[in-house]
């Protein structure tokens, strides 16, 4: 009897003990959180208005910093390919502008009276000379049309008319196809640096300031300026008309 009796009280305990731990697991399982598929996911926060606007702003502002206008790889000096701008274009041939000063050269050698003169200048036979035979090939020359050429006194007295293959621009031009004074500069090739001691982003116009050897020249700002020398080197930017054919 009494045997029976300690049999009884050891399943007890052991029931007593079994019921402890499945109470145990069940309260950690209830203290375990549930975690649903929603806030697995980390949920990104809406954009503000502030900066959807500041991201429009940076598009346009990236979309501006994109030059406004074509070039075209044409021809090559001094071992470079010559890169030139897009100033105007009609049916038959496109003007272009060398988007760098390529080289620094004197307007004329000469300092008599009429050294302000295109027609009369070194620099008009060097381009049409010297520049145009090196720098291109056959195919590019019978591709550069021939253009009137004229330049101007400060008083409007007009000088000769020439016929050229390679000219630089006019004071007028180089307003008429330029937006702003930022957009008229240009900077000097490698090659051009090495060829004048103090090199200065300033380049020739064709134009004259005065008839005592003043000539007009675009300032390294990009501002008009003058210059009482023209036997004196400054930028060349090199200016053509060339037949569509060849660019398109």
């Amino acid at each position: 009897m009494k045997t029976l009796f300690k049999f009884i009280a050891a399943i007890f305990v052991i029931s007593l003990l079994v019921g402890s731990c499945g109470s145990d697991d069940q309260d950690t399982a209830e203290e375990k959180p549930v975690i649903t598929e929603e806030e697995q996911v980390e949920e990104k926060p809406a954009e503000t208005e502030a900066e959807q606007v500041e991201e429009t702003t940076e598009e346009i502002a990236v979309e501006e910093a994109r030059p406004a206008y074509d070039t075209v790889i044409f021809g090559n000096y001094a071992g470079e390919a010559l890169e030139w701008r897009v100033l105007d274009k009609n049916d038959s041939a496109t003007l272009l502008i060398t988007q760098n000063i390529i080289d620094y050269k004197e307007f004329n050698e000469s300092t008599q009276a009429d050294a302000t003169d295109w027609e009369n200048s070194t620099l008009r036979n060097w381009l049409n000379e010297d520049l145009y035979y090196s720098a291109f090939s056959d195919e590019e020359r019978n591709a550069i049309q021939t253009a009137t050429v004229q330049d101007f006194k400060e008083d409007h007295q007009a000088g000769e008319q020439t016929q050229d293959h390679i000219f630089i621009l006019s004071v007028d031009q180089a307003f008429s196809y330029f937006e702003s004074d930022e957009d008229r500069i240009a900077h000097a090739t490698e090659y051009a640096k090495q060829q004048k001691k103090y090199p200065q982003d300033s380049y020739w116009l064709i134009d004259s300031y005065s008839s005592d050897l003043y000539k007009y020249l675009v300032s390294p700002k990009g501002i008009l300026d003058n210059k009482p020398r023209v036997n004196e080197s400054e930028g060349i930017r090199p200016a053509m008309w060339v037949s569509n054919n060849v660019l398109n």
